[in-house]
């Protein structure tokens, strides 16, 4: 990698020509050095890792039963006209039944499915 980087300083040190010899040598060592440390840090890092792992390793844990998952039911997509402002829609999820309202979004095309919680009073009297 950085090669790569030291590559890349001396093209871009000859293509435009106005940046001198000394900062490509001073940028160049510095990139070297960067580099040249990280590879010791990683060295001893694994030298480390190495000796801190014991001689005989514990014996595994048994796997944990995987619990069972039911697939996931697929959101319910309708085109927005299907529902009509201001009714009452049923709708299922998981075995349980629900009545929503159907009322204005926000937005002209948006709908908010309002959820009835009481029985409506009907005034067809």
């Amino acid at each position: 990698m950085g090669f790569v980087v030291l590559v890349a300083v001396l093209a871009l040190g000859i293509a435009y020509w106005y940046v001198s010899i000394p900062v490509l040598v001073l940028t160049a060592i510095a990139v070297g050095v960067t580099v040249h440390r990280q590879h010791v840090h990683r060295a001893a890092a694994a030298a480390a890792a190495v000796q801190a792992v014991p001689a005989l390793p514990a014996a595994p844990a048994p796997p944990l039963p995987r619990p069972l998952r039911t697939p996931p039911t697929p959101p319910l997509t309708m085109p927005a006209d299907t529902f009509k402002i201001g009714s009452l829609v049923h709708l299922e999820k998981d075995g349980t039944r629900a009545t929503y309202f159907v009322d204005h979004g926000r937005t002209p095309d948006e709908i908010v499915l309002k959820r009835v919680t009481s029985t409506p009073i009907s005034t067809d009297a």
